[in-house]
């Protein structure tokens, strides 16, 4: 069986701040500003809400919560991206 696992690390101005293992079981983790958030992001630009990256149907994706910076994949905003190989995404100056 095929191991499906996504490794979020987290940079601030080109500085690397640490990292996280998301696995198909946590089906969603949500990103922004509050406590509750599974990926807690602060500063300029990220929304409470902020995205989600959640497994599901045996792949992985980033959405946009409606953020007001938006989230950026390659240089380009994005509603939902599906994630298929390293991919770097930009929240607010995360």
């Amino acid at each position: 069986m095929r191991r499906v696992e996504v490794e979020v690390e987290h940079y601030f101005n080109k500085r690397f701040m640490g990292k996280k293992r998301l696995l198909p079981n946590d089906k969603m983790t949500v990103i922004g500003q509050t406590k509750d958030c599974g990926l807690r992001l602060l500063g300029e630009g990220v929304s409470n809400l902020h995205a989600v990256i959640e497994f599901q149907d045996e792949k992985w994706t980033i959405l946009d919560l409606g953020s007001e910076q938006g989230t950026w994949v390659k240089k380009k905003p994005i509603v939902n991206q599906e994630i298929t190989g390293p991919t770097s995404v930009r929240i607010g100056q995360h």
